[in-house]
């Protein structure tokens, strides 16, 4: 009888335990929110912005012409160095535009609307 009652005791215990460990052990810690880091954004210089052109359109450079229009353009609150494409008498499609902060490189239209080179008519079979 004492043995039993020893049983009944161990297994109660036991199924006494068992549920409080399991509760400790899928308990999470609350915990603060943190403030997610910043990208650092660098500033591409006139010589990338003309890589970025070079590399994405493909052309050869000894016959056309890359001239810088406007260094600081401003376009959607962005800054963009502004180039020509010309064959050394006329200008080559609309002009391009390279952002200061990322390098992105878009077409920009006399309309000032912009579009992706590889959508425009001119630069698409280039790129």
């Amino acid at each position: 009888m004492k043995i039993k009652k020893v049983t009944v005791l161990i297994v109660l215990t036991l199924f006494l335990l068992i549920p409080a460990a399991c509760t400790k052990a899928g308990s999470t810690k609350e915990q603060s929110a943190e403030l997610q880091p910043t990208l650092t954004v660098q500033n591409i210089d006139l010589e990338e912005a003309e890589s970025v052109i070079k590399n994405t359109i493909r052309l050869n450079y000894n016959q056309y012409r890359l001239e810088l229009m406007n260094e600081n353009l401003s376009y959607g609150g962005d800054q963009y160095y502004q180039f020509e494409i010309s064959d050394h008498n006329r200008t080559v499609g609309p002009s391009i535009i390279v952002s200061k902060s990322n390098g992105m490189i878009l077409c920009y239209y006399p309309d000032h609307s912009v579009s992706d080179v590889y959508q425009d008519e001119v630069f698409k079979t280039k790129c």
